[in-house]
């Protein structure tokens, strides 16, 4: 594998933006072209939960392709030119990856995993360059259309890690007809005997609405609204921090639930993008959680929760 070494002085705060570090650890980052050793896609035990920041990445930040850890406020506006939403430097780290500029529209950047190995006491960083393929729509729309760039929030560490290594998981869109609605296929093993907990207990189906006019976020609210009201919309990180937050009075088999619903979280993101959580009607309600496929269509799970 061809590997790309960069040295850069992560500077850790003591206290939170704006103040000086008390010291400074200088921490190796290493880019491997490929997977991570032993590298799934799905969430394990090694995994570090993270959640997309909301902040528009400046335009001059995006001009190459980056991977950078950030630790600090100072180092926060020296990468990205601009001010950080008020992170918690004492409790968060962030991770900007950008796929640089391209010639075209139509390629996302996203952040796969963030994992603890163990052995090496490093953090490895799983990146995914999306690519479109020949059918795909390449029309350029802007300058950040055609460069993406996202910045992910994380816990910081409970251990100093001795480096922080960076793989790729990249691949090629397929916008081919045939393969729009199969994409949600990759929902199947994740929600397989997966239950939604309310007052009943109920399993998750896929959803999917096709390019016709209902392929919108408009259309796709008209629809929900003709099978039941009202209409709720939820914000997809919160709807999932429920889910996958482990609690001191949880057994093991609440513990795998857990575990479960965080694999298809991360599942959920590789595979859609503009993810939404909407609730529709009242006692038995209808609970979507739908995004945008590769090919502009809305779909996404279903499942239903009683609450009297």
């Amino acid at each position: 594998m061809k590997k790309f070494v960069w040295i850069a002085i992560l500077t850790l705060l003591m206290c939170a933006c704006g103040e000086a570090p008390s010291d400074a650890v200088e921490l190796e980052e290493i880019l491997v072209e490929g997977p991570a050793p032993g590298f799934s896609g799905k969430a394990d035990e090694a995994a570090i939960a993270m959640v997309a920041l909301d902040f528009v990445v400046p335009l001059a930040a995006r001009e190459q392709e980056t991977r950078r850890t950030i630790t600090t406020e100072a180092a926060f506006r020296r990468t990205l030119g601009a001010s950080s939403p008020n992170i918690d430097w004492n409790k968060h780290w962030a991770f900007f990856y950008t796929t640089g500029a391209l010639a075209q529209s139509g390629h996302e950047a996203s952040v796969v995993s963030i994992r603890l190995a163990q052995s090496t006491k490093s953090i490895q960083i799983t990146t995914r360059h999306t690519s479109p393929g020949p059918a795909c729509d390449t029309a350029a729309s802007n300058a950040l259309a055609m460069a993406p760039a996202l910045v992910v929030l994380f816990a910081k560490p409970s251990i100093d890690p001795r480096g922080m290594r960076y793989y790729t998981a990249d691949n090629v869109r397929d916008c081919a007809p045939d393969s729009c609605a199969e994409q949600l296929d990759a929902f199947d093993e994740p929600t397989d005997s997966l239950w939604f907990t309310s007052e009943s207990d109920f399993l998750f189906d896929k959803e999917y609405f096709d390019g016709s006019a209902q392929a919108s976020w408009e259309g796709v609210e008209s629809a929900l609204l003709q099978r039941a009201q009202p209409l709720e919309q939820l914000s997809f990180d919160a709807f999932f921090a429920r889910l996958t937050t482990e609690q001191e009075w949880m057994e093991d088999e609440q513990l795998e639930d857990v575990r479960r619903y965080r694999e298809l979280e991360a599942v959920l993101r590789s595979q859609l993008k503009d993810l939404r959580v909407y609730r529709v009607g009242e006692i038995e309600i209808h609970v979507y959680i739908l995004g945008i496929t590769d090919c502009g269509d809305v779909g996404g799970l279903h499942t239903v929760s009683i609450e009297t």
